[in-house]
């Protein structure tokens, strides 16, 4: 054990002051030296001595109290790493104590060192998994029954270890007479400040919610059958005539909702005829309009948002016709049957807003000015062998038709056979290889043949 080292300067620096303080003090009250002087140093010395005898006292426990943990935490090392085997019986003792069930420590790895703590530590945590496993789990499907079984026996377990654990303690006490009460705190603080407690529910969490938890909820639902249909399945099962006027109001009372709410309740659950089917009943004269709004405030609308719906319902109706009757002037249009001043005054006798009316005029000009069409591979391919377009024009028609550049030489080898004289073939020939090599790619054998 190190030499108790206690702190003489500082005491001494503190008695100090305290003698300068009451020195100046002293002065200050124009009291004598020899009188200021014999205060001075009784103060000091009373300062002095208790702190140089708590300083000794406190450095001593200091110095006892760590070399007694440093050796012991040494010791408790050696023993964990060195002394595999006696170190086993202790923890299958303690765990057969606390579990209540017989462990035996040849079960556990006796290896020594770093990796015979590893090892000895992953066969302690596979027993004590394996001991749960084999109590909870069956092998087959958990069963409700078996939920609460294992429930049963899961709450006698923890209170068989509660009592285990606090009996083990008393008997350490007793046995160290009481030394060893506030030691073992250490370890306890360690493993709360690592969260141990947490990370082991969580790994066993999924047994103990699989095995006992999620089964034994289902032993008692399937008991009790405590569970209630919902407000609107009450609502529509009432409508259905599966259940009784009074069948139902008891169900929403079981809901906890009071009497004078339950007909607010059951009118605004029940379905309703919806906003389009009433407009289409208004159309076919099937009910009137004020019926119709009657039906809609009863579904939580003022009677002027009624009207608004009532009448947008219609003006999506005409929308949809208008969409058609543009889109059959467009096409008019474009294929040239109607003149512009024709299709302008068609378009404004439509009442359409101005700025859509321009927009549209917009559009359909765009389409007039620009080409709309093209022609087809046999009028290019005639094209070209009648001398109309050139090679040129061939590669321009087919990037635009967004042919790849394989298909582009396959279409344009197509287009070299059709051409009537040897000469002509050999010349379309020579200007499509000339191509591929500037732009870096390869001729294919049919264009270097004659």
């Amino acid at each position: 054990m190190a030499d108790i080292q206690i702190d003489f300067a500082g005491v001494k620096a503190t008695s100090d002051k305290v003698w300068d303080a009451v020195y100046a003090q002293c002065n200050q009250h124009q009291v004598p030296a020899f009188v200021a002087t014999i205060l001075a140093q009784t103060a000091a010395v009373c300062v002095f001595v208790p702190l140089f005898i708590v300083a000794a006292i406190v450095q001593g426990v200091v110095g006892v109290g760590t070399w007694f943990a440093v050796t012991i935490l040494g010791l408790f090392t050696k023993v964990r790493t060195e002394n595999a085997s006696d170190f086993n019986q202790v923890i299958a003792a303690a765990l057969s104590e606390l579990l209540g069930y017989e462990i035996s420590p040849d079960s556990f790895s006796n290896g020594q060192g770093p990796q015979g703590l590893n090892d000895r530590i992953t066969s302690i945590g596979k027993a004590l998994h394996d001991l749960l496993a084999g109590e909870f789990v069956s092998g087959g499907e958990v069963t409700p029954d078996q939920g609460k079984a294992n429930a049963e026996k899961f709450s006698g377990f923890a209170i068989n270890f509660a009592t285990g654990s606090a009996f083990l303690a008393i008997l350490t006490e007793a046995c160290s007479i009481g030394f060893l009460k506030e030691f073992r705190e250490l370890g306890e603080q360690v493993a709360q400040s690592i969260g141990l407690g947490r990370l082991q529910r969580l790994a066993l969490q999924p047994l103990i919610r699989n095995a006992i938890q999620q089964p034994y909820d289902m032993y008692y639902r399937n008991l009790l059958r405590a569970d209630r249909l919902s407000e609107a399945q009450i609502v529509q099962a009432l409508r259905a005539g599966d259940l009784t006027e009074d069948q139902a109001r008891q169900e929403l009372a079981y809901k906890g909702y009071p009497d004078r709410f339950i007909d607010i309740l059951i009118d605004q659950l029940s379905l309703k005829v919806t906003a389009s089917e009433l407009a289409a009943l208004i159309r076919y004269n099937l009910i009137d309009q004020q019926t119709a709004l009657d039906g809609l405030k009863t579904q939580g609308m003022t009677e002027d948002d009624a009207k608004n719906l009532l009448a947008s319902l219609d003006c999506v109706r005409a929308d949809s016709h208008l969409s058609s009757h543009l889109s059959n002037m467009e096409s008019a249009r474009l294929a040239g049957f109607i003149g512009q001043d024709e299709f302008v005054a068609n378009l404004q006798d439509l009442g359409i807003g101005k700025e859509e009316t321009d927009m549209y005029l917009k559009k359909v000009s765009f389409q007039l000015e620009r080409p709309r069409t093209t022609i087809t591979f046999a009028q290019l391919k005639s094209g070209v062998v009648s001398g109309i377009v050139d090679f040129d024009y061939v590669d321009t028609w087919l990037k635009n038709k967004g042919y790849s550049d394989q298909d582009n030489l396959i279409l344009t080898y197509e287009i070299i056979q059709a051409l009537d004289t040897a000469e002509a073939k050999a010349k379309a020939k020579t200007t499509t290889a000339t191509k591929l090599t500037a732009a870096g790619k390869p001729v294919p054998p049919p264009l270097t043949t004659p």
